[in-house]
């Protein structure tokens, strides 16, 4: 039983930049993805776990963590729009501290404000 629903941030025109980020990503990295996000939707509680940290340095945004050989790929979300909902705002890879590209975190803000305002114009099914 799902405890979860995943979404995807997608803007006025209803593309959806994380899908593109996602299709982009080597085959190894997106099965990774995929299985952690199949592991988060049945998990209540995900601070118990090791994928997900919220960010300290940007209220609301959390990462998901995974890496695939020397790279680190961190996308990023947040809550809602809806009770257990969680949208999938950015996709971000991060190298020596520092996300790339550098302005993912403030993206993944200003998305999370049109997610939280109009869920239903701002996001689709994951």
């Amino acid at each position: 039983m799902k405890e979860w629903a995943f979404k995807v941030f997608k803007n006025e025109s209803g593309n959806s930049d994380f899908l593109k980020w996602r299709k982009k990503l080597p085959v190894r990295a997106r099965a990774k993805m995929e299985q952690i996000i199949t592991k988060m939707e049945a998990i209540k509680d995900w601070t118990q776990t090791d994928c997900f940290t919220p960010l300290t340095t940007h209220q609301g945004i959390g990462e998901i963590k995974f890496f695939i050989g020397k790279k680190q790929y961190r996308p990023l979300g947040c809550y809602g729009p809806g009770e257990k909902e969680f949208t999938l705002l950015i996709g971000a890879e991060e190298k020596g501290d520092r996300f790339k590209p550098v302005t993912a975190p403030d993206t993944a803000s200003s998305r999370r404000k049109l997610v939280l305002k109009d869920g239903e114009t701002y996001t689709d099914e994951y």
